[in-house]
Parts: C-alpha cells; sequence; structure tokens
C-alpha cells in the first residue's frame, strides 16, 4: 500500500510540475498567436486602404478621360508602328527631318503600358519649337522625358535660325490588348 501512495504521491508531482512547466508555454503560445492576428488584421486593413486608394485613382483617372488620351494597341509591336508612324507625320507636317527613331526602356507609369521612343535629327530652332507643339498638342499623350538640343557649328548658314543636333527621349502611355477606335 506504501508502495502504491508514493508512486500516486510521484504521479502527482510529476503532473504538478508538468503543469508548472506548460503553463507558461501555453501563455506564450497564445500571446505569439495574438500578435500574428493583430499583425494580419493591421495589414489587411492598410492593404484594403490601398485597394480603395487605388480604385479611387482609377475612377478619377477615367472620369476625367486621362485614358482616353493613351495609345491602344493589340500588342507591342503594333503600337511600335502605330506611335513611330504618328511621330514621323508629326515631324513631316513640322518640316522636320528626323535622322532615327528607336525603341528605348520607359519608366514605368500607374495604370498603364509605356512605349519608349528616342528620336535624333538635325533641325532649326523655329522648326525644333514647332516639332516639339505638336508632340505637346497630339490628342493621344506624347510625354518629352528628356531632351538634348546642342548648337552645330556653321549651322545659320542655310537657315535664318541656328541648326541644332536634338535628341528627345519621348515615351507614349497605352494600353495594350485594345485598338485604337
Amino acid at each position: 500500500m506504501t508502495r502504491t501512495r508514493t508512486l500516486l504521491l510521484g504521479l502527482v508531482i510529476a503532473f504538478g510540475v508538468l503543469v508548472l512547466l506548460a503553463v507558461p508555454l501555453l501563455r506564450d503560445w497564445k500571446t505569439d498567436i495574438q500578435s500574428a492576428r493583430d499583425d494580419a488584421a493591421f495589414e489587411t486593413a492598410r492593404l484594403q486602404r490601398s485597394i480603395a486608394d487605388l480604385e479611387t485613382e482609377a475612377a478619377q483617372l477615367v472620369g476625367t478621360g486621362i485614358l482616353d488620351t493613351v495609345w491602344r494597341a493589340r500588342q507591342p509591336g503594333e503600337a511600335l508602328a502605330i506611335v513611330q508612324t504618328e511621330i514621323g507625320d508629326l515631324a513631316t507636317r513640322a518640316a522636320v527631318s528626323l535622322r532615327s527613331m528607336s525603341p528605348i526602356p520607359a519608366p514605368d507609369l500607374p495604370l498603364v503600358d509605356t512605349l519608349g521612343l528616342r528620336l535624333e535629327g538635325e533641325m532649326p530652332l523655329n522648326r525644333l519649337v514647332t516639332f516639339l507643339l505638336a508632340l505637346e498638342h497630339h490628342d493621344r499623350s506624347l510625354i518629352v522625358r528628356s531632351a538634348n538640343i546642342r548648337r552645330l557649328p556653321n549651322g545659320q548658314d542655310r537657315f535664318e535660325q541656328p541648326l541644332l543636333f536634338v535628341q528627345l527621349d519621348v515615351v507614349a502611355p497605352l494600353v495594350l490588348g485594345e485598338a485604337d477606335g
């Protein structure tokens, strides 16, 4: 009988020690779970605010007609051809001869894809102004991202205006998957 009591007392003590060790571990586990849940709730709220802000921005863009000014094409190659043709037409109307028009990496813009082109040519100052105005006032967006303009030596003999070397980096915002209509 004493042996049974000793065994029973040992089991009670072992259970007590186990409970004393397990309670802090369970409390820490519960705290970790609550902390992770709070972090997830905070992140969810942040993402929902971000989504709402983006939806508001998109609605404002559509409401103001800004998306009506972007280029539209089914695929990138088609977009490149359309934009190059239109810029070529603008150059012709401004009496500007472009030496080259080549694709370059374009910066990311929100809600649209972008197409970058580097335009190079030599032209008198007054024709450059006419060409830049044509780019600026085109019904589809053409953004002059950077310009490198240098006066060429002895370039004023043939023209009343100074002759310039011009390098323009132009960005055309576009929506792929839709034809211009």
